[in-house]
């Protein structure tokens, strides 16, 4: 950069070497409200962008103490889906970091506060419509998305919903 006066081309000023970056500022997920992300379902990590050609995201389930690449996406249109796996390890510690591809290590923006990535449970028997008769036996069976869910409560409801009773 350089500095002239106007009136005396004598008197001027010109700075050092710099580098111009681009900016990055994740809008979601933030984590606030507390948000819940649910294994086996995709959702949008938005951004805006100022000067960044590609943007790499990745995440976390430790708080930002290590990474995992996600994928990478055109700057400019400041949303990349991501189809959380089934298998995917469930955490209440989640955070995403979006880069400049170019310029990792100096313009990025991490989710500020965590968010939950959840299991989900498919109950696959007894299914809607099925009889079941009191005090016969009845296996109770679900698919489950989303690892590192290691125990679970059976319960059931005869009024809506209203109140719950262990299996």
């Amino acid at each position: 950069v350089r500095v002239i006066d106007v009136d005396n081309a004598n008197v001027a000023g010109i700075s050092g070497v710099f580098n111009i970056v681009g900016n990055l500022n994740l809008t979601s997920p933030t984590g606030s409200p507390r948000e819940h992300w649910v294994a086996g379902t995709s959702y949008n990590i938005t951004w805006t962008s100022s000067a960044v050609n590609t943007v790499k995201a990745y995440y976390s389930l430790d708080g930002g103490l290590t990474w995992t690449l996600i994928n990478s996406a055109p700057g400019v249109g400041g949303t990349m889906a991501w189809p959380i796996a089934d298998l995917q390890q469930v955490s209440n510690n989640a955070k995403i970091k979006v880069t400049d591809q170019d310029n990792e290590s100096v313009v990025s923006s991490i989710s500020p506060l965590a968010f939950d990535i959840i299991a989900s449970f498919d109950i696959t028997a007894p299914e809607s419509g099925v009889l079941v008769v009191a005090k016969d036996s009845y296996t109770i069976t679900w698919t489950l998305k989303g690892t590192g869910v290691n125990n679970v409560i059976l319960e059931y409801t005869t009024d809506g919903g209203t109140s719950w009773n262990y299996v």
